[in-house]
Order: structure tokens, then sequence, then C-alpha cells
């Protein structure tokens, strides 16, 4: 894997556009960098929304500080630090692959791969001068799959108020809720079978030991697909009943992660993977013997262990 700046951006323009440049990624790398105005914060809630899309489809709507809660319970929490009247530093991470995957990657063309952010206000008001940093986390791999962040925001009564939702979208993988306290009880199913019963304050609390986060939190991911096998995951839809919270109703945030399987990218990726392959164990007559012994079936163990593999053979 290698990390390389793809693109930068000043912070002064409202609306980043900008393309994913070609290339195999397991990572997308936002940095943001810059000096506060006299007596201002920037605050993570203050940076704005972030669309990004391949083949003019978007994969991923959401603010930045839902992609901040997201990668605090993947991977711990990212660089985040703003002082008053001083330095500001952001840094977060849209993953390709889910945690514990070594191997998946995903597949942008010179022109395919869009990059959006609608900068809040908060940027235009307290930043003195900033800028924004893109990198990619370039990797050989293979696509098995594209993970999708996507929005299921809704408007919920006052206390005690029942609210059942479905969510018809296949394979939903995850659920994220911005603001537990916002849910007396959440109830899901999935295919009709029960996934999620409990409070928010519960649901949070599992949310930071499932996460190993050290702190309590305030918002809840749950990961709907623990083994992370194929047949786990494939799903028809999701059922929410959820039970308000929230003094006087409103909107509250809610986020969903879909796995998307697509052979025909699983297949052109998998081709350019074998050719990489093929003339990199052509140099290393060694490591060639071993995988042949393997690929015969007479290994017992494989080169590496990866999660939801794609048989190359």
């Amino acid at each position: 894997m290698s990390l390389r700046l793809i693109a930068s951006q000043n912070l002064n323009v409202g609306i980043v556009n900008l393309d994913i440049k070609k290339g195999n990624y397991k990572d997308l790398v936002f940095e943001f960098v810059g000096t506060n105005n006299t007596s201002q914060t920037l605050a993570i809630t203050d940076l704005g929304n972030l669309i990004l899309s391949r083949d003019s489809v978007d994969f991923c709507n959401c603010d930045l500080q839902d992609l901040s809660n997201k990668n605090n319970y993947e991977s711990g929490v990212n660089l985040a630090s703003s002082t008053i009247s001083a330095a500001f530093n952001f840094t977060l991470h849209y993953s390709f692959a889910k945690p514990n995957d070594k191997q998946n990657a995903v597949r942008f063309d010179s022109t395919n791969g869009r990059i959006v952010i609608n900068l809040g206000a908060g940027v235009g008001t307290k930043v003195l001068t900033g800028q924004l940093n893109v990198y990619g986390v370039f990797t050989k791999g293979i696509e098995k799959y594209l993970r999708k962040y996507l929005p299921f925001s809704q408007i919920l009564g006052d206390v005690s108020t029942m609210l059942a939702i479905p969510l018809r979208q296949k394979n939903v993988n995850a659920l994220y809720f911005r603001t537990a306290s916002d849910f007396s009880m959440i109830n899901v199913l999935k295919d009709d079978y029960p996934i999620l019963f409990g409070s928010g304050q519960a649901l949070a609390g599992n949310t930071s030991y499932s996460g190993r986060i050290e702190i309590a939190v305030s918002f809840i991911y749950e990961e709907l697909n623990p083994t992370d096998t194929p047949a786990e995951i494939t799903s028809d839809a999701l059922q929410l009943n959820l039970t308000s919270n929230k003094s006087g109703g409103g909107n509250s945030v809610i986020m969903y992660e879909v796995i998307e399987f697509d052979a025909n990218k699983t297949a052109v990726s998998l081709a350019s993977y074998q050719k990489f392959e093929s003339a990199k164990m052509a140099k290393n007559p060694s490591a060639q013997s071993v995988q042949t012994v393997l690929a015969s079936g007479t290994g017992r163990v494989p080169l590496v262990t990866k999660s939801m593999n794609v048989n190359a053979s």
C-alpha cells in the first residue's frame, strides 16, 4: 500500500469539486489544515457534507462528522485538533475495505470518479486560511465489493411516538444513528428476523464496546453482519421500528452502509490482479513454487488469510 497526494483545494470556494485519479484504492483520505480566524475555533461539525460517486452514481453522501464517527468505530479516533485563533487539522478516511479485510480495493478509471464537498457555513466564517488535501491509499487488490454509505434520516414524533419504516435496500451491512438519545427503543428486523432490539443508550454502549472506543459515545454504529461472509451480508430489506425519545420530535440523522456486489467489476479487477501477480511471481521462482503447491491443494494453509476471499483459480 502507498499513500499519495492526488488533489488539493483552498477552503475559500464554498463547494469543492475534484476528480478521483485512476487507480486501485483501499482508502481516500481527507486532510483539512489551516488557521482559525481571531477568536474562532473550527469544529468537525463545521466541515460540511461529502459526496463520492463512480460512474455518475453516488456511493457516499454524508456529513463529515458522521464519517468521523464511523472512523472512530472502525479504526480509532482520527487526527482532530483545533485551537482558538490558531491552527486546525482534521483527517478523515473513506475506507473501501471492511475492517480486517486486507485485500479489497476499488478500481477507478481516469474519468469515472468524483469528489464533491459542500463546505459548511462555519468554514467561511471561522477559517482565516485553509486547504483541503486529498490522498489515495493505493494497493494491489481485487474489487470484491463496494461499500456505500448513504442517508436514511427520519422525522421523529414527540417522546414515546412509534415510527415503523421499511428500508427496501438489499445487502445492508450496518446502521448508524447520530444521536442515540433520540430513541428510547430501536427494533430492527432483517428479512423478518430480529437483529437489533434495545434502547438508544444500550446500543451506544455496545458501539463503544464493539469499536473498542475507550470513552462513552453519543452515536450508534451497529454492524449487522459480523462474520463478513457474502451469505450473511445478502439480504432483501430491513424493517426499522423506532420509539422516539426526542422532546418535541424533529429530524434525526440515520445512515446505512450497503455492500454492493458487481461481478463485471470484480472480473475486470481480478484479471488485472492476476496479470500483476503472474509478472511478479515470474521474477521469484521460490515464491512461485510455494504458490503452486498451495494452489494444488497440497498446502494446508493459504499464503495470506483474507476475509471475504474470491477464488482466483
